[in-house]
């Protein structure tokens, strides 16, 4: 990885790829250790007990959390209001790929801090940011965007092992897992994830779940 790109996640760190369900589970161990220390960001209120997920589009074709966090902080935020976000190949704009990224959990804002995601439910809830911009209907399936698909099959695996493996830590119901739209008059993240089958069918989930 180039170095410009590998210092871009200095700060907002990078999960290893997972290629099995076995090299899945023990990578996201490493999620249940806090990255920063609270007194480094004295302007977030350290108070996150999630009870819910919820997932996000970014409204873009590449991104990072960076990217994010410069997008968040020009809006008035303390720093990324996302706890997750969920890699394309675009990290940092349309014209320069990196195949390697696709699909990589990256972190954003500590667990154990309060998110920056949906109004009124932010206290406590985990905000999950899958990088992409739909732009075609609301369904229960994965969204589109001119007939073509608006997430990688990498990033679908990921959020469907984040989303479970989180679930399990914090004892998370599979009801009280949304998309940014159940809250807010939104499209994001493109789909109606309460209907969303992989909640009932995804493989990597039912390691999880008691289904």
């Amino acid at each position: 990885m180039p170095k410009d790109i590998s210092d871009r996640f200095s700060k907002y760190v990078l999960l290893p790829s997972f290629q099995t369900e076995g090299e899945l589970k023990d990578g996201l161990v490493e999620l249940s250790q806090p990255i920063l220390h609270p007194d480094e960001h004295p302007g977030l209120h350290i108070t996150n007990n999630p009870v819910e997920i919820v997932i996000h589009c970014s409204a873009s074709k590449f991104g990072d959390g960076a990217t994010f966090n410069q997008w968040h902080i020009a809006r008035g935020f303390n720093q990324i209001g996302y706890h997750f976000v969920i890699l394309n190949q675009y990290p940092v704009n349309r014209v320069v790929e990196y195949k390697e990224l696709n699909g990589r959990i990256q972190l954003g804002r500590p667990l154990y801090a309060q998110g920056a995601h949906v109004k009124g439910h932010n206290k406590n809830s985990i905000g999950i940011c899958m990088v992409g911009l739909p732009t075609e209907g609301l369904t229960a399936e994965l969204p589109l965007s001119g007939g073509e698909s608006v997430f990688s099959p990498q990033q679908v695996y990921a959020m469907h092992a984040l989303v479970g493996w989180l679930s399990s830590i914090f004892s998370i119901k599979k009801e009280n897992i949304h998309g940014h739209n159940f809250y807010a008059s939104k499209l994001c993240p493109g789909f109606k994830v309460e209907e969303y089958t992989f909640l009932h069918e995804s493989p990597i989930l039912k390691s999880f779940f008691a289904v």
